[in-house]
Parts: C-alpha cells; structure tokens; sequence
C-alpha cells in the first residue's frame, strides 16, 4: 500500500468514527425521548388510579346529574362561589350509595334555590377529611383544616360559614324532606 491509499483509508476510518458517533447520539436522543414518554404515562396512570378515574362501578353516579358541576373535592368546601349552599359527603360504593344519591336527586328536583354539591368519600383526595377512629365530629369548623366527616355527612355553608352540620342516612333524610316541604310552602 502506498502513502496515498494509506491515508485514504485513514480518512475512511476517521469518517466512519465520526458517522458512528452522529448515529450513538441519536440512538441516545431516542432511548431518553422513551424514557421521558414511559415515565409520563406511568405518572398519568398513577394520577388516575389515585383520582379515581378508572372505577368500575357504572351505577355509582346519580342519573341526569352534570358531574363536573356537583361534584367536588372536599378540600374546595368553603371555596365554592355561591354564598348559601350545601355539601353532602357520602361513599359512593357503599350500600346505601344510591338512597343518597336519591336523596339528591329529589332535593335538586324540590323547589329549592339553594345549590347543594357532592363530595365522593372514597375518591382518595377526599381521605384526609374522613373522621378517624379516634377523632371526634366538630360540627362547626371554620375552616377546611377542622373539617372532618363521616359516612354521610350534610354540611350547610353560608358566608364561608358552617350554619349547619348534619350526620347519618336518617338525619340528613329528615332534614332534606324538612326542606323540601318547607320550599314548596312557600310557594
């Protein structure tokens, strides 16, 4: 081999190096554009597992309701805009679920103006404010860091006021047939 074809394949060499390098930093660019693709989607699957997005249960909703209107996080309790409205807190996946949701349905369908919103216990972000064992119901909290509930609970808020605080399936019948009665009175 002579001095010229030497270097030739010396450049030759050097190309394919050079060529070799630009395909390594694109299969790098690739491989971390994957990487960043899996962790999204697994973050996103995490987030609608926790939120409750991937539930099973088809009958768990009232009918007819708008759900991005009635239904809220319980941490948003004393933010809502209306002044006078009402919360109700209850465990969609429990037995008596669809009396609740029956209970709403007759009160949304009553002549009452005031708003009433929906809080869904067993959707995780709504544990906090669920009443342990060992806690005791304060049935006038001031703000949404003394509010703790149980299975079910009405709450009346009025001025960013708690001005009513009932608990249990009978109580909150009794009161919602209460105020049912009462709006078509005064009619």
């Amino acid at each position: 081999m002579n001095r010229k074809e030497k270097r030739n394949n010396k450049k030759n060499r050097q190309m394919y190096k050079e060529v070799k390098n630009e395909n390594s930093e694109f299969d790098s660019m690739i491989k971390i554009l994957i990487g960043v693709l899996i962790v999204f989607f697994v973050v996103y699957f995490v987030y609608a597992v926790a939120s409750g997005e991937f539930s099973s249960k088809k009958d768990e909703e009232p009918v007819g309701a708008e759900f991005q209107d009635i239904f809220i996080l319980a941490g948003t309790t004393f933010k809502m805009d209306k002044d006078d409205y009402y919360v109700m807190y209850y465990d969609l996946s429990d037995n008596y679920s669809s009396a609740m949701g029956s209970l709403y349905e007759g009160y949304t369908k009553s002549d009452s103006t005031i708003k009433m919103y929906l809080v869904d216990l067993k959707n995780k972000f709504n544990h906090s404010y669920i009443l342990g064992e060992e806690e005791i119901v304060n049935t006038n909290p001031s703000n949404i860091d003394e509010l703790k509930v149980m299975n079910p609970t009405l709450v009346r808020i009025k001025d960013k006021k708690v001005v009513e605080f009932i608990t249990g399936r009978e109580n909150i019948s009794d009161y919602i047939f209460k105020v049912v009665k009462e709006s078509k009175i005064e009619e």
